[in-house]
């Protein structure tokens, strides 16, 4: 059915996003490219020049923002994020575009100039298109793509990315800042069109925006120098730029011809082979934009024992993260009660969403798609537009936290600011972070991992909100100061951690708030164990493990649930893209500093497991 109406499909979509189905015949755009590029956000989940969400506002989380900032890597389409187009993949296809020469020129000319010509083939076979027009078509593209690359990497760019809060701005300050980052004085970013052309078919009251709204902005020298590149660009070459990504992106899902034909436009630049297989690329697609769906077979086989006693165990963690703080001898006593409060105010989310016990909420999920088994792209076209409507209909609506969305599935923990909330999906309650068979290797993995989303809440970025999830100072100042004191040890002694075989060392900055989040959750996980075994005695040994002492147990556990190999070019790359550090480095350094783990080693004193010189923040 893909090869009967894939190509109907396609073209329905193009006329809706305002692109033509050949742009290399039409001479005249149908419509600003500025309302192309919202309409393709808004039907296809798709950044392109412009990255744009709904989320809670930083002073008042109980309601919604437009943001905009760099376009996420992250998309809802599926089989857009194949094996080899991960992040990875995807910073090493960015540093071809950029560095290489002739060679990836020519390679890209040709495999791109090959999916353009079917495309357009598809649309009029009649079309006489010569291969200098192809080949000038797809350098174009390249161009452009390098220009926004290194737009990217601009030292202002990266600089204000690193911000933890965006700036806000109404949107005549917005239109104003860019229009004079252009030589003409006007720019051809229209936020008012942008976002009008986004809501123009969703059911608010915002249908028109006024010059006086806010808008949440990561990286203002972003857009100021894209306003630029694009004054600087044809506006035909930009339309061009749109139609390709949307032809890149769909390829996939129109039928095989198109998916081989981008597999081997990936492969021959990348010299990757791809490994997605169709039936991959269809649970992809199912998984991916209908996740509560797939995610409601956890209710068959969820086990609520388990579910129970982790909710225990991060009750038990969280309690010793408060007493820690209780007997801080740097903090003033106001400060203390209002942090423990913001901990006992955290929602906690373990397993899968308490109204899945709703079926009537799930059913009425999908009620307004439509759905048919010959016509694959506009399914997955429907379900996009149902969620992206769901997003952006969201500016709208009052923030409820009691009422949770996530992925059951998801093998990962994460603490959100914005509703103070921790989350445990029930993917990630299995081997190596629970069901060990101990409590001492369950507290050393999955512990460890609940103290980590516990510590975020108030790590160098999570104590900026207090207890409701709003941006403020509810700190005071002189506890705010021995804070900064202490973090700066840590930022120091992971700067200090150089990795000889890439001769570079972690970034602390860069990497502090997950630092503070490793240290504070080995801290709290142990002394939750502790506390476990005063209650209920120890435990048991396994057999194999005799040899081990509990507490020798628990640190392997942790070590065990982070052991990696990296090889230099993905150390690299850790390095340089992840908020993380490398995963070798959060065991050795979060040990280090951790006295517990050194007495129950019984490392020497001044040995590189036992340095003189420990980080302490939470003692």
């Amino acid at each position: 059915s893909m090869e009967e109406t894939g190509f109907d499909a396609l073209w329905a979509l193009l006329e809706i996003l305002g692109l033509p189905r050949n742009p290399l015949s039409e001479k005249n755009l149908i419509q600003p490219w500025i309302r192309t590029v919202a309409k393709t956000r808004r039907y296809l989940a798709l950044d392109l020049l412009i990255g744009t969400g709904v989320i809670a506002s930083l002073k008042n989380s109980s309601t919604n923002q437009l943001v905009v900032s760099v376009p996420e890597d992250t998309q809802l389409l599926p089989g857009t994020k194949w094996r080899w187009e991960d992040k990875s993949q995807r910073e090493q296809l960015k540093k071809k575009v950029r560095d290489e020469g002739e060679q990836l020129i020519e390679g890209w000319k040709k495999h791109a100039a090959r999916l353009i010509k079917y495309v357009i083939n598809a649309a009029d076979n009649s079309t006489n298109v010569t291969e200098d027009e192809l080949n000038d078509a797809a350098y174009s593209l390249l161009d452009i793509q390098r220009g926004i690359l290194l737009l990217e990497d601009n030292g202002d760019v990266k600089a204000s990315l690193s911000n933890a809060f965006p700036d806000l701005y109404t949107l005549e300050e917005l239109q104003h800042l860019v229009d004079n980052a252009t030589s003409s004085g006007v720019s051809k970013i229209h936020w008012k069109e942008y976002f009008e052309a986004i809501y123009e078919d969703i059911n608010t009251d915002r249908m028109e925006f006024d010059k006086a709204e806010t808008i949440m902005v990561r990286s203002l020298p972003y857009m100021q120098i894209l306003s630029q590149l694009v004054e600087d660009t044809e506006d035909k070459a930009i339309e061009f730029f749109i139609w390709w990504n949307i032809i890149y992106s769909v390829a996939p899902h129109v039928n095989e011809g198109m998916k081989e034909l981008k597999e081997l436009f990936v492969k021959k630049i990348l010299q990757v082979p791809p490994t997605e297989s169709r039936n991959v690329v269809c649970m992809q697609t199912a998984s991916m934009l209908m996740k509560p769906a797939v995610g409601y077979q956890v209710m068959e086989y969820a086990n609520e024992k388990i579910i129970s006693q982790v909710k225990d165990m991060l009750h038990n963690v969280r309690g010793s993260f408060a007493n820690f703080i209780y007997a801080l001898d740097w903090m003033d006593d106001t400060t203390k009660y209002a942090t423990v409060e913001k901990l006992y105010k955290m929602n906690m989310y373990v397993g899968y969403p308490d109204w899945y016990n709703n079926q009537e909420i799930m059913n009425n999920l999908y009620s307004n798609v439509t759905l048919n088994n010959g016509t694959h792209l506009l399914n997955v076209l429907f379900l996009l537009d149902a969620q992206v409507y769901n997003e952006f209909a969201a500016l709208d609506y009052i923030n409820n936290s009691s009422k949770e969305f996530y992925d059951p599935l998801d093998i990962n923990a994460y603490y959100d600011p914005s509703s103070n909330s921790i989350t445990v999906p029930y993917g990630i309650l299995q081997q190596p972070y629970y069901k060990m068979g101990l409590e001492a290797l369950n507290y050393g993995g999955i512990g460890t991992i609940l103290g980590h989303e516990i510590t975020h809440g108030l790590d160098n970025t999570g104590r900026m909100y207090d207890k409701f999830g709003n941006h403020k100072i509810w700190w005071s100042n002189f506890s705010s100061e021995e804070y900064l004191k202490r973090e700066s040890c840590y930022e120091e002694a992971y700067n200090n951690f150089y990795l000889k075989s890439i001769d570079s060392s972690v970034n602390g900055a860069v990497t502090l708030g997950e630092n503070i989040a490793d240290d504070g959750g080995v801290r709290d996980s142990f002394a939750a164990y502790e506390s476990y075994v005063k209650k209920h005695g120890r435990e048991a040994k396994l057999p194999g493990l005799l040899n081990y002492t509990h507490d020798q147990l628990f640190f392997l556990s942790f070590a065990n649930m982070w052991c990696s190999e990296y090889s230099n070019e993905a150390l690299l790359r850790t390095l340089e893209d992840d908020e993380h550090s490398p995963n070798f480095v959060r065991v050795i350094v979060v040990l280090q500093n951790f006295r517990d783990f050194s007495h129950s080693w019984n490392c020497p004193k001044g040995s590189f497991m036992n340095p003189e010189k420990k980080c302490k923040l939470w003692e």
